[in-house]
């Protein structure tokens, strides 16, 4: 036996690298080589070519079971077919010769048929060629167990075919592959069409068909019908004097769930990058109409990619390759990079489209649902909700968003320390402070729990502030509405200026927390949620929207709250504070609301006004709640609640002594846990 492959083959094969997303590349290889050979026979006639791929199942254990859908059973053998020029002399010498330079020029590594029988127990080859005038066939196996080509297994013939063509038969499918060879026709037309995009998007492509049984697919036209939205555009790129090419093309088909950049080396696919990994906006389909919605691909050639790809097409050469950095000093990354910066510029107007809405709902759902993230709504810190996926919602939106705020929490305490730091010199007490500050560090481990407890401390000493606040002085007075009013929301504020921690709501009713936007001591006119010329000063309002906005958007409820001076009861009409919530509630309705398009709807009838006034109860405010017939004094005694029937106003007195109580009822579970 006289082998025509000396080399070890099976050893070079056993070091093939062959990943279970690229478990096709034996087919791959065999339509690569199959396009070669149809470029060398029909030159700018390359359209005429006709490439046919079938896939044979195993269903030798299967014959008993009548109707077994055979798609459902692993590939056994794959059969291809082409029309190009066959294994003349010059493409059996260098097909029998290991890292043959004869396709060098065209990428050829020299490897790419030892997938073959990576992959299957054998191949064999048959294929008519044209040489002196003659029509002739060359008929072979290729194995491992025959060092690859046996000369004496190559069989030669006059043929009685009149046109050049090869078939390529690979036999029997190792076990090892069984499960990724359990495969569907139309995933492995994905699969080929992604490896070959470059070719399938010139117009000149050869017909691709692949097949099974009665199924048959044409991938050309599979491609155009199935994936292809719209025209493709291609722009040249200078990237550190390396000239490429980036081909654009927008992609309908579902297969292609995401958008992609892909670098190719010789016309095919060897990377692929997510693009939502770099930029974190580009998540979902582009486009306004449904119909016309697509994902974003870029596909890159260039001859530095060419000579960047690793022989096995693996991937390509990265920086930390020593040997080639003297060759190659632009390395892989350093590539991906600037097409990264070029595609975020390509695509600004889309990415702030799907930027703003993400922020638009973010927004809502903080000022709705989860304020405590407000801070994050800053101009100063916005960019870190930037970095949100817009998919995000419910837990991993909440989540995400109390990521944000501990980074938020690390920083300022980082930030702190480094100012504490600068100043030891002035302290005079040096290892005191040192001591004080490891205290700290030590303590910031505990993030979660000393927040947590210092929340619940601080509402305990708010109820003691207002406690103190509704008593009398040793001067025999008592405390302002406004100093009342500071400590449970800070005056001439809104709730886009504060931090949710910073207002004291809860003390009043626990859901006032959660608001859409609120103004404190504002003139209506002046509160950018309502259009009015009232000049009017409620002490708080509140406006809430639905979380989803529509585009008949409308506010879905409006709370007032008024703060009187404890012990007051020297109230005239004009200050009688029922009266005033009224007169508000009628400016209100009367206002409209800011939309974002630009039109304005009106606060209608049936929107809901909650109005609370904390004040003493003192004979005068008792007098006016009784007079006016809809509020009924509570079971405690200690305040008044009712519906006014022509403005639709839920109203509540609540007396100083019940807010503190209340708040401390509420509260004292907490208060006991930490023993205060």
């Amino acid at each position: 036996m006289s082998s025509i492959m000396q080399s070890n083959i099976e050893n070079r094969i056993s070091k093939l690298k062959l990943s279970k997303d690229k478990f096709l590349m034996p087919v791959f290889e065999s339509i690569s080589n199959s396009l070669q050979a149809i470029e060398d026979k029909f030159g700018n006639c390359f359209k005429n070519g006709k490439i046919v791929i079938k896939f044979i199942r195993d269903d030798n254990s299967q014959t008993t079971i009548e109707g077994i859908d055979k798609s459902l059973l692993p590939i056994k053998n794959i059969i291809i077919y082409d029309n190009g020029i066959g294994f003349n002399i010059e493409n059996f010498q260098s097909f029998r010769t290991y890292d043959s330079p004869y396709k060098k020029n065209r990428g050829g590594k020299g490897e790419g048929r030892l997938y073959w029988l990576k992959v299957f127990e054998k191949a064999i080859i048959s294929s008519t060629y044209f040489e002196n005038n003659k029509y002739k066939t060359i008929n072979f196996p290729f194995c491992i167990e025959d060092e690859g080509i046996d000369s004496e297994h190559v069989i030669y013939s006059d043929s009685e075919d009149s046109e050049t063509s090869t078939k390529l038969e690979l036999q029997n499918l190792k076990t090892k592959y069984n499960e990724l060879y359990l495969v569907q026709l139309e995933t492995i037309a994905k699969k080929i069409i992604k490896h070959f995009v470059s070719y399938f998007i010139d117009e000149n492509c050869p017909q691709i068909i692949i097949e099974e049984d009665s199924n048959r697919i044409n991938l050309n036209d599979y491609f155009k019908n199935t994936w292809l939205q719209g025209d493709i555009s291609t722009q040249a790129l200078e990237i550190k004097e390396q000239s490429f090419m980036l081909c654009y093309i927008k992609l309908k088909e579902v297969g292609n769930s995401n958008h992609k950049l892909h670098l190719c080396a010789d016309k095919r696919e060897v990377e692929e990058y997510n693009l939502k990994d770099f930029i974190p906006n580009l998540y979902s389909k582009l486009g306004n109409d449904v119909e016309d919605k697509y994902y974003y691909h870029v596909f890159v050639y260039s001859d530095y990619l060419n000579k960047l790809v690793k022989n096995d097409r693996s991937g390509f050469y990265t920086k930390d390759d020593d040997e080639k950095k003297m060759l190659y000093p632009l390395n892989i990354d350093d590539i991906v990079k600037n097409l990264i910066a070029k595609i975020k510029n390509d695509l600004n107007d889309e990415i702030e489209k799907i930027k703003n809405e993400k922020l638009n709902r973010i927004s809502n759902y903080i000022k709705s649902s989860s304020p405590q993230y407000r801070i994050l709504l800053n101009d100063k810190y916005v960019d870190k909700l930037d970095e949100i996926k817009p998919n995000k919602k419910g837990k991993e939106l909440e989540l995400d968003l109390y990521d944000k705020l501990y980074q938020l929490n690390r920083e300022a305490k980082q930030n702190a320390n480094t100012l504490l730091k600068k100043n030891l010199d002035k302290v005079e007490d040096r290892e005191f402070f040192d001591n004080r500050i490891k205290e700290y560090l030590e303590q910031v481990s505990e993030v979660g729990k000393s927040q947590l407890a210092s929340y619940v401390i601080n509402r305990k000493a708010l109820l003691e502030l207002l406690s103190k606040l509704q008593k009398e002085n040793r001067n025999g007075k008592y405390a302002l509405e406004d100093a009342v009013h500071d400590t449970i929301f800070p005056m001439h504020n809104t709730s886009d200026d504060i931090d949710y921690t910073q207002h004291n709501l809860w003390a009043i009713d626990e859901k006032l927390a959660y608001h859409y936007y609120l103004a404190s001591d504002k003139k209506l006119n002046q509160i950018d949620v309502i259009d009015t010329d009232s000049d009017k000063r409620p002490d708080i309002a509140i406006f809430d929207f639905p979380i989803m906005l529509t585009p008949d958007e409308k506010i879905s409820a409006v709370t007032l709250i008024e703060f009187k001076r404890p012990e007051r009861d020297d109230y005239t009409d004009e200050e009688n504070p029922i009266k005033q919530i009224v007169d508000y509630v009628k400016l209100l309705r009367d206002a409209k609301k800011k939309s974002k398009n630009g039109e304005t709807i009106n606060i209608t009838d049936s929107t809901p006004i909650y109005a609370y006034i904390i004040a003493s109860l003192t004979p005068k405010l008792k007098e006016a709640a009784n007079d006016v017939g809809y509020l009924t004094i509570s079971p405690d005694g200690l305040g008044y609640f009712g519906f006014h029937p022509t403005h639709k106003i839920y109203f509540e007195i609540i007396s100083y002594r019940k807010m503190i109580q209340d708040a401390s009822d509420r509260n004292k579970i907490l208060f006991d846990k930490l023993n205060l």
